[in-house]
């Protein structure tokens, strides 16, 4: 409800990098679903894409790296 525009449009990514007095150019996003992707990245930051094995999806081409769960990240 913070954003009027909502995914895959960038602005929720962009209310946050303001909350945060940050550029979207220092922030990395992990996101779970295409739309989440193609947002994170329309605002200008990295993303993660968090692959749920469960679901069959093609990582984005959008994404800068694609991990298989947050396990799989902090052991690599």
């Amino acid at each position: 409800d913070d954003v009027t525009r909502h995914k895959p449009a960038p602005d929720i990514f962009l209310e946050a990098a303001s909350r945060l007095a940050v550029s979207p150019a220092i922030c990395t996003a992990f996101e779970d679903g295409l739309n989440g992707v193609q947002s994170a990245h329309a605002a200008g930051m990295a993303v993660v894409f968090m692959r749920d094995p469960r679901f069959d999806i093609t990582p984005p081409s959008e994404a800068a790296l694609t991990v298989e769960g947050f396990e799989k990240l902090l052991l690599s």
